[in-house]
């Protein structure tokens, strides 16, 4: 699992803890200032809990990014090509399903031209 934080202002201290369940297992309680790239193995059969907590006391604007290691660089920036072939994927889903609700009313028109004969 890949969790990318950008956030503003930069020099106002953050917590990120995971939390593996089904026992709440702690596997990353880290303080942070300024951008996180992390990277972490966490099981394949198990809910993760992430927990961002602002240390400092100005209000933060933060971005985050959680996903598959698959889909980011060393740096954490998406990786063009996978994350391309994610939203097409997406796109031929939807597409496929508009294609079935045509054929649906299609052939509910086609079978009422039948029995009006």
């Amino acid at each position: 699992m890949a969790i990318v934080v950008n956030y503003q202002p930069l020099d106002v201290p953050l917590n990120i803890q995971v939390m593996q369940r089904p026992h709440l297992s702690k596997i990353l309680d880290l303080n942070f200032s300024h951008s996180l790239s992390i990277n972490l193995v966490s099981n394949k059969d198990s809910l993760d809990n992430i927990i961002i907590t602002n240390l400092g006391t100005r209000e933060v604007n933060a971005n985050t990014i959680y996903g598959s290691v698959e889909f980011f660089d060393a740096g954490g920036q998406p990786k063009t090509a996978l994350s391309t072939i994610s939203k097409a994927g997406q796109l031929i889903s939807s597409i496929g399903i508009i294609v079935l609700i045509v054929g649906a009313i299609l052939l509910l028109k086609d079978r009422k031209m039948r029995a009006g004969k």
